[in-house]
């Protein structure tokens, strides 16, 4: 236990979440001008990988055609996948024909099994691209 500065006893854990998703998203732009607000929506499939340990670690090893016998420790994590859908809204603005900038707020949630309230995610990104038409 780590004892905190008001005197309350709590266990603090730092770590990092591991997300890939997998989905297939829409923009709309409001207007058909350079500089234009946008709503953007998605669906998908999310894998996740709490780094939270869930059982003991264990040794394995193998055999490599090449370079031999290896073996490895491997200590297994809270991981799974579901459904994710997401809603955002931004701004774009075409520099010139060729480029273009985006600045957008997306709040993505997790469809867990079992779960009262679905995990989700703010991000905020600044994207910068380029036209081929």
């Amino acid at each position: 236990m780590i004892k905190r500065e008001d005197g309350n006893d709590d266990f603090i854990n730092m770590g990092t979440l591991d997300m890939r998703t997998f989905g297939f998203n829409g923009t709309y732009n409001l207007m058909r001008k350079s500089f234009t607000p946008f709503v953007t929506g998605g669906v998908g499939f999310t894998y996740y990988d709490t780094n939270i340990v869930n059982a003991p670690p264990y040794t394995t090893c193998w055999y490599d055609p090449w370079y031999g016998y290896f073996c490895d420790t491997v200590v297994p994590t809270k991981d799974g996948t579901d459904f994710s859908y997401n809603v955002g809204a931004g701004l774009r603005w075409d520099v010139n024909e060729k480029f273009f900038m985006k600045l957008a707020a997306n709040q993505m949630w997790l469809d867990s099994d079992g779960q009262i309230d679905s995990p989700s995610f703010l991000s905020y990104t600044l994207e910068l691209g380029t036209k081929f038409y």
